[in-house]
């Protein structure tokens, strides 16, 4: 029998990293890195994930922040061929409006694109599993977190993943949701609380952009520090 402990895993970045909704979760990672490893897919890297499961359920937490963080705006220039003769004002986004190459009379989208990044010190996940094997994949897979990586957007200085005292892989200190959980798991198997929890159509499950979305619970906030105050709020 697999013995699984309670770990944390603590990332520091080099860039701003662009996070869609804020809730990128440890298996949605550690899938990407099994695939980079073996060439398996979805469902196929499961039993690969060196993480507990409750059902199809890991227990590998939304990315959080430790304390503040700063929201920025971050930047991307979109390839621009000998095909794409723009003007230099053209190259940058006007709300609602195209931009048109003169020679060849196509109507384009301007060039340019704007996300909305996160600065933070310290990123945290919070698993059960492995937290070695957590490590090495890592290590050898990982070497970014969140959108925009090939152009050097959350790019990884270090990992660090070390074993904590208590499992946080699910349910946080405040009994907040650590990550997105079907409604019905939530409240049945967790024994959750609904009253104080987001809840909205979510996908629960790797790969996240391809699998259906339920009704769950999810983090409310990035920072750990706010959620905490959010919890003391709601008593």
């Amino acid at each position: 029998m697999t013995h699984h402990v309670p770990f944390q895993v603590s990332i520091r970045t080099m860039a701003p990293a662009i996070i869609s909704s804020g809730r990128l979760t440890l298996d949605g990672l550690l899938s990407a890195a099994v695939y980079a490893e073996t060439g398996l897919q979805g469902a196929q890297t499961y039993d690969r994930i060196p993480l507990a499961r409750t059902g199809e359920l890991f227990h590998g937490s939304s990315i959080f922040v430790k304390g503040v963080y700063k929201e920025t705006s971050v930047s991307r220039v979109g390839s621009v061929t000998k095909y794409c003769d723009f003007r230099k004002e053209e190259a940058f986004p006007q709300q609602g409006k195209k931009v048109t190459n003169e020679k060849m009379g196509l109507f384009l989208s301007p060039v340019m694109s704007y996300y909305q990044g996160c600065q933070a010190d310290e990123f945290l996940f919070f698993g059960l599993g492995n937290p070695d094997e957590v490590q090495r994949l890592f290590d050898l897979y990982i070497p970014h977190i969140g959108r925009g990586h090939n152009r050097g957007f959350g790019a990884i200085d270090t990992v660090d993943v070390s074993q904590i005292d208590e499992d946080r892989s699910i349910m946080l200190e405040d009994g907040s949701p650590a990550r997105p959980i079907p409604l019905q798991v939530w409240t049945e198997v967790f024994d959750g609380c609904v009253e104080t929890a987001m809840i909205m159509p979510h996908s629960w499950r790797a790969p996240y952009w391809e699998t259906s979305e339920v009704l769950c619970v999810v983090p409310e906030t990035l920072s750990l520090q706010t959620q905490q105050v959010l919890a003391e709020l709601t008593v």
